[in-house]
């Protein structure tokens, strides 16, 4: 059986699996509903195209710096690149 995602899978024990997955589709399917190249991408929020790709391979999380200027240049909440059910999302919460 093949896997149609694009993303790359690599387990972790440190806890960061199911987060880093959740948010490299995220920025992975709003980049692609853009029709942006990773490069392009990159380049517009002013990190390197390595680290846009290792983002979207959950390879490495970006910083909370870079996690506010995703969520500035995506025009997407925050709590919904760390919350894979971000509509109940504490982070969210008041």
């Amino acid at each position: 059986m093949t896997s149609t995602s694009p993303i790359k899978k690599i387990p972790r024990s440190d806890g960061i699996n199911c987060l880093g997955q959740h948010l490299a589709c995220v920025i992975h399917d709003w980049r692609m509903a853009h029709g942006l190249k990773i490069s392009v991408a990159a380049r517009e929020l002013g990190v390197s195209t390595a680290t846009w790709g290792h983002w979207e391979e959950t390879r490495r999380m970006p910083s909370l710096a870079n996690l506010q200027l995703l969520a500035l240049y995506t025009g997407i909440p925050i709590q919904h690149f760390l919350c894979p059910n971000h509509k109940q999302c504490p982070l969210g919460r008041k």
